[in-house]
């Protein structure tokens, strides 16, 4: 039985890559999803989602797999419009108003589960995006600290979009890990250069905030790899063992390529699959990332 009395610290991890089609969103949402319980063989822990990606592709999946818009609001466009005008949003996060007047947590949080909380994205996020300043830069690191959310949950996953936008910027300086998922193809090392170069402008901006509060890049997560694919194959064994590359980490385990995962609704989980074989590449993956903070979090208080 789970100790409620040690108090929460939550990790805050973002996923995140240059390059889009990878399996991104996906990959953190079931993640979250199976370390938050579904997975009977893993102890429950409290997840925070913030879904940062204008595209809000997260935001949508969990809505339909937790039945958040509900069937008499679907049978109008006006229905659902209004319903998601009444839901917590990231955008009370980072509009002018919130400046002045910090929001609650109430407008951004919604509860999903026992387990589940996520921060809703929404297409009219792309608005803010490009809206770069140091206030709302700030604005998700701040609104963690001061809502004090880290006593709160065990994880804070954030999906971050495939550009370097306010919102990249926001979840860098909000996380205290990121991960990084790659589908092995061509320019996926590309994807991971770019990236890591983003990362290091950022901490060259804000070298104060990491000096407090470093960032650990938890490592290569590999993502649709269809492992009968030489090519594929070849390029995945190039990205492990790049001399370039050396200095990140790549997980054991993987992400497979799955026709259906492109096909299936949008409320289709894993862990809610009867697909054993995907349900066992999950847990391994899982378990593989868990074991990676807690390395990276012993060599932290070394």
């Amino acid at each position: 039985m789970e100790n409620t009395n040690i108090e929460k610290k939550a990790k805050i991890v973002s996923f995140i890559n240059m390059k889009g089609g990878v399996a991104k969103t996906t990959l953190c949402k079931e993640l979250g999803v199976n370390i938050a319980g579904l997975n009977p063989e893993s102890e429950p822990k409290k997840i925070l989602f913030i879904d940062l990606d204008p595209q809000s592709n997260l935001t949508q999946s969990l809505f339909e797999v937790y039945d958040v818009i509900k069937e008499d609001d679907q049978e109008s466009l006006e229905g659902v419009t209004k319903r998601l005008k009444e839901l917590p949003s990231i955008n009370n996060l980072f509009n002018n108003k919130a400046i002045t007047e910090p929001p609650s947590k109430d407008s951004l949080i919604l509860n999903l589960s026992d387990n589940i909380d996520i921060i809703p994205g929404s297409l009219n996020s792309v608005f803010y995006g490009t809206a770069n300043n140091g206030d709302n830069e700030q604005a998700l690191h701040n609104f963690i600290k001061h809502q004090k959310l880290r006593k709160s949950y065990d994880f804070i996953f954030i999906d971050c979009p495939p550009t370097y936008s306010l919102y990249t910027i926001s979840a860098i300086l909000a996380s205290d890990y990121y991960s990084i998922p790659v589908k092995p193809e061509a320019y996926s090392a590309l994807g991971i250069d770019l990236l890591e170069e983003v990362i290091a402008k950022i901490k060259q901006s804000y070298s104060d905030t990491f000096e407090i509060k470093p960032l650990s890049n938890i490592g290569i997560i590999f993502t649709k790899y269809e492992k009968t694919s030489s090519g594929e194959t070849k390029i995945k064994n190039q990205i492990t063992t790049s001399k370039h590359l050396e200095n990140i980490y790549k997980f054991n385990n993987y992400f497979p390529f799955r026709n259906k995962l492109a096909t299936v609704k949008l409320g289709y989980l894993i862990s809610n699959s009867t697909d054993t074989n995907l349900i066992d590449y999950l847990t391994g993956i899982t378990k593989e990332f868990i074991e990676r903070i807690d390395e990276l979090d012993e060599i932290r208080n070394e």
